[in-house]
């Protein structure tokens, strides 16, 4: 399974803008915008560290209401780690942590990223992604 590499391939999250693009910006202070067919963006996390192929974390920048939150203070974290385990297999370990910090509500998160349409959905679209290029 490929690695992190410089973060082009690193499109594992849910796309709010009416649109297929999630465009990642691979370097701390760069975000993960979403991009419509029509040309509009909407920026929904910052990138607050990167260190290819290891590690990346960025902001989850959505609330519970699942809108865009703009106060930072009410926003999560989502660490994403590459192991490589051997020349052809790399390890992907995923924790979206602090979720608390998004105040009343916070549980819609949790149930929102823990379920089917979640994190488990666009972890194996990162490795079918991955097999392909491969």
């Amino acid at each position: 399974m490929g690695r992190a590499g410089d973060g082009t391939r690193l499109a594992i999250v849910a796309c709010l803008a009416d649109g297929p693009l999630a465009v990642f910006e691979p370097r701390a202070g760069g975000g993960i915008v979403d991009r419509a067919a029509d040309g509009s963006e909407c920026r929904w996390a910052r990138i607050l560290a990167f260190d290819p192929p290891d590690l990346v974390v960025f902001s989850w920048d959505i609330s519970p209401r699942w809108t865009i939150e703009t106060d930072p203070a009410l926003t999560s974290e989502v660490e994403v780690r590459f192991y490589a385990e051997s020349p052809a297999r790399t390890r992907v370990e995923l924790e979206h942590r602090h979720i608390g910090r998004h105040g009343p509500g916070w549980e819609a998160i949790t149930g929102g990223v823990d379920g089917p349409e979640g994190w488990p959905l666009y972890l194996d679209r990162y490795a079918a992604l991955v097999k392909e290029s491969s």
